[in-house]
């Protein structure tokens, strides 16, 4: 199961926003967890939860919270549920929460049910990278991104999140990737910090075109609605990578 919540944070003062404020934010979220699960999200390469934030307007935010399983939901659900307000001391900022949080779940099947529907309609799709967004390639941070890069990332992270429908093919990695090119982009550069330390990074729009057979679209357009849960890139879970799918 996939659950995704949305809350919008307030603060009584203008919130000198910057996209990593989503990072103490995922603090937030782990010291409501216990130490067994706060050390499984740490060990693996696959944390069950990603989260971002973008601006609503000079006092306000809105957090973008999926939790991916049972053991997610169990633990984190209910602080996401309850929260009244959260302390961010790196920031010396109060947010407080106003109503209860949106709430929507799907699945794997669900997505693929829904993806089989989009066949034909969009051969040609826009990526918006609302939160930094970057990728490591041999080691490096990649300052550009990629049809390949993108695609690999996408079927990771579906691979970590559906036992039950996995795409661990090789050769249908293979014709997805010769099937996808980036047509057009409008990117900008910029960086992400965690524990002070900045990691380059980009946002704004990538555009791409597929040239597929009707099974593999399925599953592109599949991984494409995959990914405004999931995310796009490394670092999902602490903030980059947010997407929105056009």
């Amino acid at each position: 199961m996939i659950r995704q919540y949305h809350l919008t944070l307030r603060s009584e003062e203008a919130i000198p926003f910057r996209s990593d404020l989503a990072y103490p934010l995922y603090g937030e979220i782990m010291r409501s967890v216990s130490q067994e699960f706060g050390e499984m999200a740490h060990e693996q390469g696959f944390t069950p939860l990603s989260q971002y934030i973008e601006r609503i307007d000079g006092n306000s935010i809105r957090w973008h919270v999926t939790l991916f399983g049972e053991w997610a939901e169990q633990e984190i659900a209910p602080f996401l549920e309850s929260v009244s307000s959260v302390s961010l001391d790196v920031r010396d900022l109060t947010l407080h929460t106003e109503g209860a949080p949106e709430v929507c779940q799907t699945t794997p099947k669900e997505i693929l049910i829904k993806a089989s529907g989009q066949t034909d309609a969009f051969s040609r799709r826009e990526i918006t990278l609302i939160s930094p967004t970057t990728f490591k390639s041999a080691g490096e941070y990649v300052l550009f991104p990629s049809a390949s890069l993108v695609i690999r990332s996408l079927v990771a992270s579906w691979n970590a999140a559906a036992d039950e429908v996995t795409l661990d093919d090789e050769d249908m990695l293979r014709m997805l990737t010769e099937g996808i090119r980036i047509v057009g982009y409008r990117l900008s550069s910029t960086t992400y910090r965690i524990k002070g330390q900045p990691i380059p990074a980009f946002t704004g729009v990538i555009r791409f075109q597929s040239r597929l057979a009707a099974p593999l679209q399925t599953i592109w357009n599949a991984l494409l609605l995959f990914g405004e849960y999931a995310g796009v890139g490394i670092k999902t879970a602490l903030g980059m990578g947010g997407v929105r799918i056009i």
